[in-house]
């Protein structure tokens, strides 16, 4: 394997942490790849994760603070920063081809890690001041504040107040991916176990919580975004990891306030509605002379662009629901009835085809549930349909006259 394409732990995280420690997968990594130790070129042991049906060569390389890629496509990177936040890196140097360290760098600051060895033009870095900030109006953040606030918000944090964030990020996504692996058909002795781990997940979620409010300047970043420390203490009693715990987390590590997320929603809607009447009165205007059928188009192409705009968001929520949702909501959800009867015919399906293999079957399963959700996302119907029965085709009887 090269190790051109490659990421590491900066050396400044390495000299705090002193020795480095062993590495964490995340569950759903876990039960996506094969994971052995092989031995390298230089004759050193390495942990190797192996795709699916590649028994030869590691897709991904973990040796000392690196991780090495054998591909740049976007299911590696993302599995090379998900790695990385579950060890609590914060800080990491990317090498390798300008393709492969774009799109670490990309997908890392996305998460808030901060990347070195990668130049990000001047449209990059507009374009990730523009993700992490609300819409620019006077409610609001500009661009520019956003980015200030973040600025400020993550130096005023120390790194082990940074590596407390990423720890209970690291849980919450492994909260998501314990409860996605429950399955119907799972039987009685692996449910237990898959319940034995969803504690444990539960009670290193509470320990990470508490200890991160237990530092004052998380606690008081906290209250500056909205959140008071004695709110997320109830809140993680109630559960709610995936909600309030996780905007609280996003938010002070993006420097904004909590009142930010509702005015961007707000904000956007009421600019499209200004826009929208604005072309509306422009076109009315010009053809105050024309017939009325023509003064009526600018008013039908608006209202199919509405019914199109308000069609794709459903069918986006419907499709993250589905792929991340508690399965509480799936079963509540009509919307959802026959993609979840799909899943569960493909999951028997992949159940028969990779019996004995539960990491196969896992990793099937997980790319059938992307399958419906990229299909639901397009705003198709999925259904079950019963297979089509196949006519037996008779063999040529071959005769001497056809030889002739």
């Amino acid at each position: 394997m090269s190790a051109a394409n490659s990421i590491a732990r900066q050396s400044r995280d390495a000299e705090q942490a002193g020795s480095p420690a062993a590495f964490e997968l995340p569950p759903e990594l876990a039960a996506r790849y094969d994971v052995r130790v092989v031995d390298g070129a230089d004759g050193a042991q390495r942990l190797g994760l192996f795709r699916p049906g590649d028994r030869t060569t590691p897709s991904i390389e973990i040796v000392n603070d690196r991780i090495t890629a054998r591909s740049e496509d976007p299911e590696t990177v993302s599995a090379l920063v998900k790695i990385a936040q579950a060890n609590g890196w914060d800080r990491i140097t990317v090498d390798g081809s300008v393709e492969f360290r774009k799109a670490v760098w990309t997908a890392a600051t996305r998460e808030g890690l901060s990347v070195s060895g990668y130049d990000a033009s001047f449209a990059e870095l507009e374009d990730r001041a523009k993700a992490r900030s609300a819409a620019p109006t006077q409610a609001s953040p500009s661009r520019e504040d956003a980015e200030r606030n973040a600025d400020t918000a993550s130096a005023a944090l120390s790194d082990d107040d940074r590596r407390l964030l990423l720890t209970l990020s690291r849980h919450t996504e492994d909260r998501k991916g314990l409860y996605e692996a429950m399955r119907p058909e799972t039987d009685a002795f692996q449910r237990e176990v898959q319940y034995e781990r969803i504690d444990a997940n539960r009670a290193a979620l509470a320990d990470a919580l508490e200890r991160a409010l237990e530092s004052p300047t998380l606690g008081q970043a906290f209250a500056r975004s909205g959140y008071e420390p004695e709110t997320l203490r109830q809140s993680g009693n109630a559960g709610e990891w995936d909600g309030k715990i996780a905007d609280a987390i996003y938010l002070v590590r993006s420097g904004l306030h909590r009142d930010t997320l509702a005015d961007r929603d707000e904000n956007v809607a009421a600019l499209a509605d200004a826009i929208d009447g604005e072309r509306e009165d422009r076109a009315v205007a010009v053809e105050t002379d024309g017939p009325r059928l023509r003064s009526e188009e600018p008013r039908l192409a608006r209202e199919r662009e509405e019914r199109s705009s308000a069609g794709h968001r459903d069918s986006e929520e419907l499709a993250e629901l589905f792929l991340h949702g508690a399965a509480e909501r799936l079963a509540a959800d009509p919307r959802l009835a026959t993609a979840m009867r799909a899943q569960h015919a493909m999951d028997e399906h992949i159940g028969e085809v990779f019996r004995g293999d539960e990491i196969g079957g896992a990793s099937a399963s997980l790319e059938s549930r992307q399958l419906i959700a990229d299909a639901l996302r397009r705003g198709l119907d999925v259904t079950v349909r019963d297979p089509t029965p196949v006519r037996q085709i008779e063999p040529i009887q071959v005769h001497a006259e056809l030889e002739r």
